[in-house]
């Protein structure tokens, strides 16, 4: 995936960061799951972009995790160095959050990939190594960023949710239902998450054109 936008793309990607987390009162802001309602919303893209260009902007060291256990896709939009542990591999014991980042060819950006697959649900992970794991992060990056499995079709990011500091949702143009996207919203504040936003992908191209609270 290239990583080198398009000017009108540029800017909508640094109106995102910037309603996000350069206003006043935002400091705590540090962990950040992005979801959508279901499979194809752009969550990846929009995570990786968003990303990139947290770490372009030089506000500190930024790590982009791929949480979707059930879908992931991030390993084929970067390349990373290093082995393929992952998320997955918390579940053997003895596994230290250095040893699951790997730098980007982008300064002051690291992954952390899925890992190996898993035959069972995943969703006891979110309630245990991965929250730990968040703490250790927490220390180590300025920022860090989740790519979640989508909440209408699977439990995980309910489970991740009470666990992050703030969650975007992504929504389609034209293809994500209002009243699925509000569902999704209550599903998320329900297990004791807090909805910060949304981002609206448009049909043609995918980027973000706006970000604004849901009602």
């Amino acid at each position: 995936m290239s990583f080198t936008l398009d000017p009108s793309v540029e800017e909508e990607y640094q109106k995102l960061r910037g309603n996000l987390f350069a206003r006043p009162g935002k400091d705590g802001l540090r962990t950040v799951m992005l979801v959508g309602s279901s499979h194809g919303e752009g969550v990846t893209t929009t995570c990786t972009i968003l990303a990139s260009v947290l770490a372009r902007a030089g506000v500190g060291e930024v790590v982009l995790i791929d949480a979707n256990l059930r879908s992931p896709s991030c390993h084929d939009l970067f390349t990373a160095s290093g082995s393929t542990k992952g998320l997955t591999d918390l579940l053997t014991g003895g596994v230290r959050s250095k040893d699951l980042v790997w730098p980007t060819s982008i300064p002051n950006l690291s992954v952390i990939k899925s890992g190996r697959p898993l035959l069972q649900s995943p969703s006891h992970l979110y309630q245990g190594q991965l929250v730990e794991l968040l703490v250790q992060l927490r220390e180590e990056f300025r920022y860090t960023i989740l790519d979640c499995a989508p909440v209408k079709d699977y439990s995980d990011s309910s489970f991740l949710a009470p666990n992050v500091d703030g969650i975007v949702l992504v929504i389609r143009a034209e293809r994500t239902r209002i009243e699925t996207a509000i569902k999704t919203k209550r599903q998320l504040e329900w297990a004791g998450g807090q909805v910060i936003g949304a981002v609206l992908n448009s049909k043609k191209n995918h980027i973000p054109m706006v970000i604004e609270r849901l009602l």
